[in-house]
């Protein structure tokens, strides 16, 4: 049987992408784990963009709590970072979720407490660059908060300066 039968050659190019394309499923497998591999595919399935949570130094749960408030149409990248702490990354991420600007708290340095008196401070109006400072202890950070607040009630009732509103 003479039947032609084409010959379908390769060029550099296809077999360079074929390889790229290999290397690339090789390399995802061998950077993140199988459940880190799963919350990947879930996200994308969800329509989230897996850019804004693919972290391997992150857990799967991790992930999938910013999966989460990303496929919510919020900003969870913004906590897409191991260095907080895991009650950090919680209060940040519930917060997050309703609704809270956290964009002042992103220092994994800062303790839950501290960030909850900067937050206060940023609801209440209050100038949180006077002791928004993670090496401060929060008890310093929460009196100077108050002492900014009396001083606004002072202002604002007209009482004396130096006496205190309570």
């Amino acid at each position: 049987d003479n039947t032609y039968v084409p010959v379908k050659k390769e060029s550099p190019e296809m077999k360079a992408n074929a390889e790229k394309v290999e290397k690339k499923s090789t390399d995802i497998s061998s950077i993140f784990t199988p459940e880190q591999l799963k919350v990947l595919a879930e996200a994308k399935s969800k329509g989230v963009d897996i850019r804004k949570i693919a972290n391997p130094k992150l857990s799967a749960k991790r992930m999938k709590t910013i999966a989460d408030i990303e496929a919510d149409g919020k900003n969870g990248e913004q906590i897409n970072n191991p260095d907080f702490g895991e009650a950090e990354f919680d209060y940040l991420a519930a917060n997050i979720k309703i609704g809270v600007d956290v964009s002042q708290v992103l220092n994994p340095a800062y303790t839950v407490m501290q960030m909850t008196v900067i937050l206060a401070g940023i609801m209440e109006g209050l100038d949180i660059n006077k002791y928004s400072n993670p090496s401060l202890p929060y008890e310093i950070m929460a009196q100077r908060r108050r002492d900014m607040l009396d001083a606004a009630w002072c202002d604002d009732l007209g009482i004396i300066e130096g006496t205190k509103y309570v």
